[in-house]
């Protein structure tokens, strides 16, 4: 597991990026979104697992029983392994991997007309794979990095710094003909496709204004215009509050997925393995709260605060805990009934997980997200309180979580 640090040491350290040199057009290209970088990324892990070693090719990933039973459902492509989608899924599948052999998370050689890919570095790939916010968090250091040693990024801070559509176009004019120039593409209509893919995370992270429809966008570029299945993400994101600046909400990247969807069962799924994944590594596959746990495995992944009342952290990792098939079912959901939740014992839990994002940070490994605890507690509780906590304040937030444990009250 490696921590958002360790991610941006291993782009920054990278020789040089340079497309002057390099003449790669193909550094990022339009599939690579925080989406599907995260979820191709995802399912390079899931073939790694099962093949561990072994090199790849796309069509190894794409044709893969965990690529087919995620991608078609969640991105409503046509089945893998469909003759007519094939040069859909050459694209969908090798656009985010040639980024990943660019940044140097994979190797790459040319076999034969096949391009083979092998991993070089698993722990950046597994940060990618997480979550699609390490995913934005990795694709703004690798573009920065990019345009920076490609000597471009100048023109990137003018725009930045000055907002208006001439500067905008200037933009556009210069990173068309610096392309035009330096790699085998050709025509400014191409360019201007993958145009947007470059700049629009740097506008989000910014909070600022960025492409859209060939133009200056007339808003803030905010999270799900990120997203390759934009349309159906206008639908998964929540709207602004009234009482939320337009600043607020763009920077917020929350997401609200509809109960039952496709996207939420993968991003809970996908949330729940990570988990699983980290307790087995870390804590030897014990139950994180270990009161009552009979010395047995932590075998089930809990939502402490429930998916149906909470659908937005629901897929949260540090909304999921590790415990017993007993603790769950008996004390987390008293009688074994999941929509029954025992408050007081969700404090303990809360908690345990305190503790477990404490050691995550004390050993430096990166998983864990100490702010996006935060959020869980103040959307759980709908307590604000717990926003003012200093950063890394463990025993203070433990000490407001057990005030919920007297109360028994939420």
């Amino acid at each position: 597991m490696l921590s958002d640090s360790d991610v941006l040491n291993f782009i920054s350290s990278h020789p040089s990026y340079d497309i002057r040199a390099s003449h790669n057009a193909r550094w990022i290209d339009q599939k690579c979104t925080p989406d599907v970088l995260s979820m191709i990324s995802d399912c390079i892990m899931d073939y790694y697992f099962h093949n561990p070693g072994s090199s790849f090719t796309s069509q190894d990933i794409w044709h893969s029983d965990y690529a087919r039973d995620n991608v078609f459902a969640v991105f409503q492509k046509p089945d893998v392994n469909s003759k007519k989608a094939i040069a859909e899924y050459n694209k969908f599948f090798m656009q985010p991997m040639e980024l990943l052999a660019y940044s140097g998370v994979l190797n790459r050689v040319k076999k034969g007309n096949q391009n083979v890919y092998s991993i070089v570095n698993k722990d950046v790939l597994e940060y990618i794979a997480i979550r699609e916010r390490n995913a934005i968090k990795f694709l703004v250091a690798y573009i920065e990095k990019v345009l920076e040693d490609s000597g471009i990024f100048i023109a990137f801070k003018m725009f930045f710094d000055r907002q208006i559509a001439t500067q905008f176009d200037s933009l556009k004019d210069s990173y068309t003909n610096f392309i035009i120039n330096n790699t085998p593409i050709n025509g400014a209509v191409e360019v201007h496709r993958i145009f947007t893919k470059v700049i629009n995370p740097l506008a989000y992270v910014r909070t600022a204004y960025g492409a859209e429809r060939g133009h200056m966008s007339k808003d803030i570029i905010t999270f799900d215009m990120l997203m390759y299945n934009r349309k159906n993400f206008r639908d998964i994101y929540s709207a602004k509050p009234k009482d939320v600046t337009r600043k607020e909400h763009a920077s917020s990247g929350a997401m609200v997925t509809p109960s039952g969807s496709a996207l939420t069962t993968y991003l809970i799924n996908r949330a729940k393995k990570y988990v699983r994944q980290y307790n087995n590594d870390f804590n030897a596959g014990r139950p994180e709260y270990t009161p009552e746990s009979g010395g047995l495995p932590g075998t089930h992944v809990h939502h402490i605060f429930p998916e149906a009342s909470f659908p937005t952290l629901a897929y949260v990792v540090e909304n999921l805990i590790c415990i017993t098939p007993g603790q769950h079912l008996s004390r987390a959901h008293p009688g074994g009934n999941t929509s029954r939740v025992d408050t007081n014992y969700q404090a303990l839990l809360l908690v345990a997980k305190a503790d477990t994002i404490e050691q995550d940070y004390s050993m430096s490994r990166g998983f864990y997200d100490f702010d996006r605890f935060i959020d869980v507690l103040v959307t759980g509780y709908g307590d604000k309180n717990f926003s003012a906590v200093n950063h890394l304040d463990f025993p203070v937030v433990k000490t407001m979580i057990m005030k919920y444990y007297v109360s028994g009250t939420i």
